[in-house]
């Protein structure tokens, strides 16, 4: 799951918290703990209900942001 706006984007850094990981070109901060695998709608069910770390704008992220930081 991530958080926060859309675009594109750089390389990551660790936040405080180290269940998360914030990628500082795009500003979306990456949910580092494995979800279990699940099909797509539960995907989009498990992200959007999810209240983690302060945010509950969580949603499974686009395949551009993927590739953004890979």
């Amino acid at each position: 799951c991530v958080a926060g706006p859309a675009p594109a984007g750089a390389f990551t850094s660790p936040v405080a918290d180290p269940t998360t990981v914030l990628h500082t070109v795009t500003g979306l901060q990456w949910l580092r703990q494995p979800l279990p695998a699940v099909n797509w709608f539960d995907a989009l069910t498990n992200c959007e209900n999810l209240d983690f770390d302060g945010h509950t704008d969580w949603r499974v992220p686009s395949f551009r942001e993927l590739a953004s930081i890979t």
